[in-house]
């Protein structure tokens, strides 16, 4: 009977200790599961965000690329609106010369057709002229 006793009382102390150092380590175990799962995670944080930060660095080149074509386009805009100022400017002077000159040319065939009382065949060409040039006088008025 002492022999089961002590077989007993041994197996009853050896037992919680057994457990217990299960227990150990299998929160060992967990604890260890939950920091690979962490680390896990933040790695994959890790790699998103440097996508992420990929993805702007290059979404940042290509507005800075497309500012840059902007400035560009915006030079080209206004210098073709100054040469466009220039052009109107030279058409103004041109047509306020043409229109001068056709106004001494039309007083000066005025003045020819008074001093004649009978057109020539000459003159009647000078005529036409006349009249082809206050069509332009009236074309051209500024």
């Amino acid at each position: 009977i002492f022999k089961s006793a002590s077989s007993t009382s041994t197996t009853t102390s050896t037992s919680p200790i057994a457990t217990q150092a299960q227990a150990q380590e299998f929160v060992q175990g967990l604890t260890e599961e939950q920091d690979y799962k962490q680390e896990q995670e933040h790695e994959q944080k890790q790699e998103q965000c440097y996508e992420e930060n990929n993805s702007l660095a290059e979404l940042n080149k290509k507005i800075e690329k497309l500012e840059k074509e902007n400035k560009k386009l915006q030079n080209k805009i206004r210098k073709m609106e100054r040469k466009s100022k220039d052009t109107k400017h030279a058409i103004k002077r041109a047509a306020i010369i043409i229109n001068a000159s056709i106004k001494r040319n039309y007083s000066t065939y005025i003045a020819d057709e008074n001093s004649c009382e009978e057109l020539s065949e000459d003159d009647q060409v000078g005529e036409h002229k006349k009249q082809k040039l206050n069509h332009i006088n009236g074309y051209y008025s500024v």
